[in-house]
């Protein structure tokens, strides 16, 4: 006479009870596989930061000084002649300029000076007028000055800032009188200006992205219960944030094969901030069904093509690769299901439970 089998009692959600194989209630076990992208931008500051900063690789700078000067006045004084000359003045000029750029994959800085790059110049004098009598100056009269703009840097925008400034002296007329051939004759030089300029352009390109920046972070690999991707907010200062995926599956034991199963597998969400502890609350829990094949079952992912079903349940749903030959860095059970990961947001998962069903 057969022996019976032996059951065991066990308790569903709702309180109600069943009995199960005298293997035991069915278990459930999560797996995950995570992998974690931490980013961050690089390059040039802005000038004036946005909410939240941003970062450019390219910086291209351009900064000049002139001074122009009008030309120096003489008397030409002869027994018979009284004149005025000219000598054109060598004004002198300033050119500063570079670019500064970040490489897109590597981040690393290079700075090289712009074509025109030459620091200060000077033009010579002209030589002193010629005058086959007495040559002399006429003197520059009172000095005046006017100013216009601002002799600093100007923020324009948080990608770019300008120079304009300019300072004009100026001489009045001086006249000088002297008897020629009993007659009084007087020359009157020029208004004389000296004008300095100084102008110039900062601009900031090729904003760096958060695509940028993930296709340069170094993956690494994990367990971890949490998918993450923070966002940058207007109130985020750092330049760092990370993104994180998780795929998940369930191993499911102590299954009698032809009976039907329920589970889930609670899930909490809140917002990811960089920077900033993500808050969690419930959120929507992922449910599962299935009908039992055999004594185990994986929802969400797949077995080893190298390990058998049989391997698996002799070693008693061992999750250890090197009890099938394989290298620590194999999986067992390969998870398939992906957590969300939406921008902004962090997901957690729970304890998965299965029952069978009423």
């Amino acid at each position: 006479m057969p022996h019976p089998q032996f059951r065991v009692c066990c308790e569903r959600s709702d309180g109600t009870k069943y009995k199960a194989a005298c293997g035991g209630c069915p278990q459930a076990q999560l797996i995950t596989k995570s992998v974690e992208l931490v980013g961050e931008l690089c390059g040039n500051d802005e000038f004036q930061p946005s909410a939240p900063p941003q970062r450019y690789r390219l910086r291209t700078y351009d900064y000049r000084e002139t001074v122009t000067i009008d030309p120096t006045y003489y008397y030409c004084r002869t027994s018979s002649s009284l004149t005025l000359l000219s000598q054109n003045m060598g004004g002198r000029s300033f050119i500063d300029t570079f670019t500064r750029e970040y490489d897109l994959m590597t981040c690393d800085q290079t700075t090289a000076d712009g074509p025109e790059d030459q620091g200060w110049t000077f033009e010579e004098d002209d030589p002193l007028p010629e005058c086959a009598g007495t040559l002399g100056p006429m003197g520059n009269g009172p000095l005046t000055n006017q100013i216009i703009g601002s002799n600093t840097w100007q923020t324009d925008s948080p990608t770019s800032r300008s120079y304009s400034w300019q300072r004009i002296d100026e001489w009045g007329g001086v006249s000088q009188s002297f008897t020629i051939n009993g007659q009084l004759e007087t020359v009157t030089s020029p208004v004389r200006q000296q004008i300095t300029a100084r102008t110039g352009s900062d601009l900031l390109s090729q904003m760096d992205t958060i695509t940028d920046a993930l296709d340069r972070a170094v993956p690494v690999s994990g367990n971890s219960l949490i998918s993450s991707f923070e966002e940058r907010t207007a109130a985020t200062v750092s330049f760092i944030f990370t993104k994180r995926t998780v795929d998940y599956a369930i191993l499911l034991t102590g299954l009698e094969p032809g009976s039907s199963y329920e589970g889930e597998i609670p899930i909490q969400s809140g917002t990811a901030v960089a920077g900033v502890s993500t808050m969690f609350s419930d959120d929507t829990p992922d449910t599962f069904n299935f009908t039992a094949l055999e004594n185990f079952h994986i929802e969400g992912g797949t077995l080893n093509s190298s390990i058998s079903d049989q391997d698996f349940i002799d070693n008693g749903y061992s999750l250890d690769p090197t009890d099938y030959g394989l290298t620590v860095d194999d999986d067992v059970i390969i998870p398939a299901e992906p957590l969300d990961h939406n921008l902004g947001m962090a997901y957690r998962l729970g304890m998965p439970t299965v029952e069978q069903s009423s």
